[in-house]
């Protein structure tokens, strides 16, 4: 029956006009080969995948829309194992809003936040879509975001991003593609899956179908942000009890040390912030911050455990991998979206960049030596 539905749900969205034939593009600068992922490609899953979903998609396009929680649920299935690279193709023909959407996503990335905003778009499409101007409902968007508002409003102008756009529409036009969503896994388009389980088991038959390189596995060494406030007061994770040592680790893939009690050291990829707080005798679950077997802070009616990560509220964490320089705020007795936003920028640190070594401008790591680096790089 959910077959059916979806079936015809994919049916109604094609009939209103989600694939759209265009043609006539002013041409721009190419990507030399489209089917290869390049280093500016915006990216979202695992980093060393065995298999790599390149999609051409269009934020205002309702087609675009119903397959997005398809392709997060598939990432969230093969975490380790797909990635997903999306580039923009705009069909400003049939959807007036699209190219404007694109450069704002594009703006967003300019400040780190490309997927936080490409979910926003595609979740909150019926807000702006029928809009004549949407610009102002992007811009409060990006506020949610906690992006900086004149550098957004810059960007969302700028001509090096209206170029960067035109060349994913280029390189789209380059492998002919005739409508949105389009998707190539591993380099051949597919045709558009009718529910989640078609698309997982393209996915699975492509895992099958590709031979282990037998490379070695690189080393990973990330590093996260984070703080814990309930009721308005801050857990102490610098304390002995949630301090790894060597050879004494709490978690010898995601743990605390050198007394830092808010920045998480992370050696292994895809490693969960639910494995962390486990690894304390803590737990993170859907509804519950769990101090101990005894002490719970759960969301009832009258208080409500809260996320924010990144500057995005969170509707659901479960499994929730870390990355490098995430930032989260787990918070416990507030739901206020203002005081959360308040909260995050004021109590969560922003210093993992500095351990990771992507910000060298603000200072080398003065604890850590010699086991300091960014993804893939080797701690000895």
């Amino acid at each position: 029956m959910q077959r059916k539905l979806w079936m015809g749900l994919t049916v109604a969205v094609v009939a209103i006009g989600a694939v759209v034939w265009y043609t006539n593009r002013v041409p721009t600068r190419e990507i030399a080969d489209p089917l290869q992922v390049q280093d500016d490609d915006w990216k979202r899953g695992a980093t060393n995948p065995t298999v790599t979903i390149i999609e051409y998609s269009d934020f205002q396009c309702p087609a675009c829309k119903a397959y997005y929680p398809i392709v997060d649920r598939l990432l969230k299935t093969f975490p380790t194992q797909l990635q997903l690279v999306y580039r923009e193709y705009p069909l400003t023909r049939s959807h007036p809003n699209s190219f404007a959407a694109a450069m704002a996503a594009e703006a967003a990335g300019a400040q780190n936040k490309f997927f936080e905003f490409h979910d926003i778009l595609f979740e909150r499409q019926s807000e702006w879509s029928p809009l004549p101007n949407p610009q102002q409902k992007f811009e409060n968007y990006a506020q949610e975001l906690i992006l900086g508002a004149d550098q957004f409003k810059k960007d969302s102008r700028s001509s090096a991003l209206k170029a960067r756009v035109k060349m994913h529409q280029s390189s789209g036009d380059a492998l002919r593609i005739l409508g949105t969503p389009t998707f190539f896994v591993n380099g051949k388009q597919i045709e558009n899956p009718q529910s989640f389980e078609d698309f997982k088991k393209i996915v699975d038959d492509t895992i099958a179908n590709t031979p282990s390189t037998g490379a070695e596995v690189k080393e990973f060494h990330a590093h996260a942000n984070f703080a814990v406030v309930v009721n308005g007061k801050a857990f102490d994770f610098s304390s002995d009890q949630f301090q790894s040592t060597e050879q004494k680790e709490l978690n010898t893939t995601v743990h605390l040390h050198n007394k830092r009690g808010t920045l998480l050291h992370v050696h292994k990829e895809n490693s969960t912030w639910q494995e962390f707080f486990q690894s304390l005798g803590m737990d993170l679950t859907k509804d519950c911050f769990i101090e101990s077997k005894t002490t719970k802070y759960c969301s009832n009616d009258s208080q409500k455990l809260s996320l924010v990560l990144n500057g995005t509220k969170l509707t659901e964490w479960e499994n929730m991998p870390v990355r490098d320089l995430d930032r989260l705020l787990i918070a416990y007795g507030t739901d206020s979206g203002q005081q959360l936003q308040d909260l995050y920028s004021k109590i969560v640190p922003d210093d993992a960049c500095i351990y990771s070594e992507t910000c060298p401008e603000r200072g080398k790591p003065t604890d850590e030596e010699p086991c300091v680096g960014a993804l893939g790089t080797k701690c000895d």
